[in-house]
């Protein structure tokens, strides 16, 4: 079995897997072997890592090492672990466009098991050689002859580099580089080639680890997209293009097992990763929520993938609720999976992985067919500007002004609504915001403002706060601008005549569909909860009968009217939930 983790850090997860693999050891013997030389085994012949950050691998190297030494009962030679815990872009096997992957040989032989054969051409030759340098250096423990290896492997390896006839320029630098220890790239089938010669079974068995996330990568976005064109076309974050590049050094019917934050469940931009992992058969998701550590920042989930294409059960657990540090091993080993059928998600929204599949009926329709959603409030920005810059400069106080006394400067300049001032069936009539009349005029060469006419000129829509954990909102039929903390949204021609704004404001603010949105959205508890529209999009709603539709308007109507009296409309709201309930029950 191999096993590789491709951002190492510590170690923590193949270490885990050391242990379990020689309690297996142990029980499939029957007897107790010596500890130690089965871990010098297990780390020789399964274990795999590559970190681009040389601390790292110093520390996972040490770790090993001391896993070894308190199974000692005398002290012994420690194993070399400089070829087999190594540095490097575990992203990039490529230098200058040269894709560096095919320094390895390819085997023309069935029972080619890798020793040097008398017609093996040069570069068949040299790889092999490699190879048993390799496996010689594991264990050698004489200082001078460690040397002696390290210099024959460099040597040969150079010798490979010359053997592909490669650009001279190309070839000049890459002999400038520490082809065992950089932060350009790295060799996987040059150094792991014993992974990737196996007959019948190339890549490893499992790819495990805690690939990073949100790091920054603007210097090698080009490259990463040229490599990993498939999940490149959403958020650039660094973890979507570790499960690409796992997915690719695994063996067919090989398994990666990643903990990452839990973004690429459901959030829009991770679009493209779902539907690469909808490739394969996604056997198990665990949604851990941002409980678990202590010092985690970001909600996290463990995706467990087979490299297979044939897609099936999926079992998925949602833990983000119940699962904490104190309670974390408890949970964990009481988990209740629901079994879903992994093609569902190919029905989703945007590929959401949500549990809770619900579909549409047959007098259902999805939000986004019925209602033209953006965000498409006020915003202004200036551009060409340093970061250092940002947010030093008067724009938005030439632009907006607080009225005194509830006076404005000027009858021309417009209320802007921002999301505070708006909840369920009410916004404010003064907004505490104006914006002038001449606002462009009053705009430099380096700022610009913009909004969605369409939408902000329509005289009647739909409107809802971005900063809330579900759908917060009314109906706005004033010439009233606002701004880019509210969401809004018209409705389609096709549902003029069908849908009206009030039915649509009862529906959304009902706890039916409320309670539909968070189960999508998992965002309970989070300090400041966004309304993605991309999870109001499939939100089901009835299509209603005359009568109805004038129930749910009538009902709506007399709680905006409350409302703006700032009276009570608790039994109003109580009705209306009953009356939405039986909608979507009937």
């Amino acid at each position: 079995m191999k096993i590789c983790d491709p951002a190492i850090g510590s170690g923590a997860f193949p270490m885990g897997l050391l242990n379990e693999l020689l309690h297996c050891r142990e029980v499939l013997s029957g007897e107790r072997y010596d500890r130690a030389e089965i871990k010098k085994s297990i780390i020789q012949n399964n274990i795999y890592g590559v970190d681009i950050e040389k601390g790292a691998v110093d520390i996972a190297r040490l770790r090993f090492w001391l896993s070894i030494v308190v199974d000692e009962e005398t002290p012994s030679p420690l194993p070399n672990l400089d070829y087999k815990i190594m540095q490097g872009n575990s992203l990039i096997e490529s230098f200058m466009g040269v894709d560096l992957s095919k320094l390895t040989y390819e085997k023309e032989y069935k029972k080619d098991k890798g020793e040097i054969l008398l017609f093996d051409d040069e570069k068949n030759r040299l790889q092999k050689t490699v190879s048993h340098l390799l496996s010689s250096y594991y264990s050698c423990s004489d200082h001078g002859r460690k040397v002696k290896l390290q210099q024959d492997i460099s040597d040969t390896i150079n010798k490979q580099l010359e053997a592909q006839a490669y650009d001279p320029v190309i070839l000049g630098k890459l002999k400038t580089i520490n082809l065992a220890e950089n932060k350009k790239f790295f060799l996987w089938h040059t150094w792991f080639s014993d992974v990737f010669s196996r007959p019948s079974k190339e890549g490893f068995d499992i790819v495990i680890g805690n690939p990073p996330y949100g790091a920054n990568i603007d210097d090698l976005v080009s490259l990463y997209e040229e490599l990993y064109p498939n999940t490149s076309h959403g958020y650039k974050d660094i973890y979507k293009y570790f499960y690409d590049f796992g997915l690719s050094i695994c063996k067919n019917n090989g398994v990666v097992c990643y903990i990452t934050p839990n973004t690429f469940l459901r959030q829009p931009r991770y679009g493209d990763l779902r539907r690469v992992l909808l490739e394969f058969n996604i056997l198990q998701i665990l949604d851990l929520g941002e409980n678990i550590f202590e010092d985690a920042v970001v909600p996290v989930a463990i995706c467990l993938c087979k490299a297979i294409t044939s897609p099936t059960v999926t079992f998925f657990a949602d833990l983000t609720m119940d699962i904490t540090v104190n309670n974390a091993k408890n949970i964990l080993n009481n988990i209740r999976f629901l079994q879903i059928d992994q093609e569902c998600w190919n029905t989703t929204q945007n590929n959401v992985f949500i549990d809770n599949i619900r579909k549409t009926k047959h007098n259902e329709d999805i939000l986004d067919n019925i209602l033209e959603m953006k965000d498409c409030g006020f915003k202004y920005q200036r551009f060409n500007v340093g970061l250092s810059q940002k947010g030093k400069n008067d724009l938005a106080e030439r632009l907006f002004y607080k009225p005194t006394s509830g006076r404005i400067e000027d009858e021309r300049d417009i209320p802007i609504l921002i999301g505070k001032e708006i909840s369920s069936f009410y916004h404010s009539l003064s907004p505490q915001k104006c914006l002038r009349y001449n606002y462009e005029t009053l705009l430099k060469s380096n700022e610009t403002t913009y909004y969605n006419k369409k939408i902000m000129n329509e005289p009647i829509k739909l409107i809802w706060r971005q900063t809330a954990p579900y759908f917060i909102g009314t109906i706005l039929a004033n010439k009233i601008f606002f701004g880019n903390t509210i969401q809004a949204g018209i409705i389609k021609e096709a549902y003029k005549d069908i849908i009206s704004y009030e039915y649509l404001c009862g529906l959304l603010n009902s706890q039916y569909l409320r309670n539909i949105y968070e189960q999508n959205v998992k965002e309970g508890g989070r300090v400041f909860p966004q309304v993605k529209l991309e999870k109001l999009k499939p939100l089901p709603i009835v299509i209603p009968t005359k009568e109805e539709r004038k129930k749910v308007e009538d009902i709506v109507s007399q709680i905006i009217d409350l409302r703006s009296k700032s009276q009570d409309t608790e039994d109003l709201e109580v009705y209306l939930n009953q009356v939405v309930n039986k909608l979507y029950m009937k």
